[in-house]
């Protein structure tokens, strides 16, 4: 692929992205009326085409793809799963036209984390959010663009999505965005690369790919039964494990759900992962899973708080299905693996 070609294909989601600001101008009002699939049909559907993702393609994407749960079992479904092969490359979350995109967020982050898809991409079909989930640092440093296709010139949207361009997210490493040439920079600030200059692989170089997490060993097992964090069944009603254990050291005892989680973020205080410079922690911006204080973004105080032995609160005010949704975030944000976590059941 040459910056040539790159050009082009800016153009061509330029043209789309204009085409789609003026369906949005003239039905928005009653898309956002009607069901999710009209906005799948007549905002998003095009523009992954647009992008060379045909979806009516099985082979480049997947729909209603059955999505694994924390317990095992597959009864979720992601509204699009983009595919390197037979691998699962992007998921796409579907919104109606102007619901909120951080609307089932904790759910959607969940589904990427436990089928291990580096990228989430949320959409109504007029704003556009992806996100880089191997990136390193907290959840909003993981985001790759936010883009809006009626409210922005169309070359500016079309220079941030094309990082979702069949080519470019099947290369290994999304495409830097790329400022507007009629954006106009802050004082300060560096001016983006433009896209005639930007590195493409096997044209001057390979463009660089988020190293792999490292997985920390784990050891023989202990008597009893022990299993992996995706595979510890965590249903409303499951019994709580016996115990638990980190990269193969000693086993913990555990007396509850909430002793899991408070085991888990303790671990990480002992890393020196777990700090007050990462708070607050939250899968949404209203709610905060850990903070320096124990209130959310709102000011509403946690309705479970418990003090860690760093001074830090975690809020336990949470149901055992979704517990465990959080343990996986908070191991992800603090940049540690889950596959170093085990769980004795008998």
């Amino acid at each position: 692929m040459t910056s040539k070609e790159l050009d082009v294909q800016i153009d061509i989601l330029a043209e789309r992205i204009k085409q789609l600001a003026e369906r949005i101008k003239v039905d928005g009002t009653s898309l956002q009326r009607e069901h999710e699939t009209s906005t799948r049909n007549v905002l998003i559907n095009p523009l992954l085409q647009a992008l060379e993702w045909d979806t009516t393609d099985r082979k480049k994407v997947r729909t209603e793809y059955p999505i694994k749960s924390v317990y095992g079992t597959r009864d979720r479904r992601a509204d699009y799963v983009l595919m390197n092969g037979e691998q699962p490359a992007a998921l796409v979350e579907a919104k109606r036209l102007g619901e909120p995109l951080d609307a089932g967020f904790d759910q959607v982050l969940a589904n990427c984390l436990f089928e291990d898809i580096q990228y989430m991409i949320l959409t109504d079909g007029n704003h556009w959010d992806m996100y880089d989930l191997k990136r390193e640092g907290r959840l909003r440093d993981k985001k790759v663009f936010a883009a809006t296709v009626s409210s922005q010139n169309s070359y500016t949207v079309a220079r941030e999505i094309v990082s979702l361009w069949y080519r470019s997210l099947l290369s290994g490493s999304v495409l830097p965005a790329v400022l507007s040439v009629s954006a106009v920079p802050a004082i300060g600030t560096t001016v983006a690369t433009p896209a005639s200059e930007i590195p493409m692989p096997g044209i001057g170089g390979n463009m660089p790919s988020t190293p792999p997490m490292s997985v920390p060993p784990v050891g023989p097992l202990s008597s009893g039964t022990w299993v992996s964090f995706n595979a510890l069944p965590s249903t409303k009603g499951s019994p709580f494990p016996k115990a638990i254990r980190f990269a193969g050291g000693p086993e913990k005892p555990t007396t509850s759900w909430r002793a899991v989680f408070i085991a888990v973020a303790e671990w990480l205080v002992t890393k020196g992962v777990l700090t007050a410079a990462k708070c607050p922690i939250g899968i949404t911006s209203r709610g905060h899973i850990v903070n320096t204080e124990p209130r959310h973004a709102s000011g509403t105080p946690f309705r479970e708080p418990h003090q860690l032995t760093n001074k830090l609160y975690l809020e336990l005010n949470v149901g055992t299905d979704r517990l465990m949704q959080q343990v996986a975030f908070l191991l992800e944000e603090c940049g540690q693996d889950e596959k170093g976590v085990q769980f004795r059941t008998g």
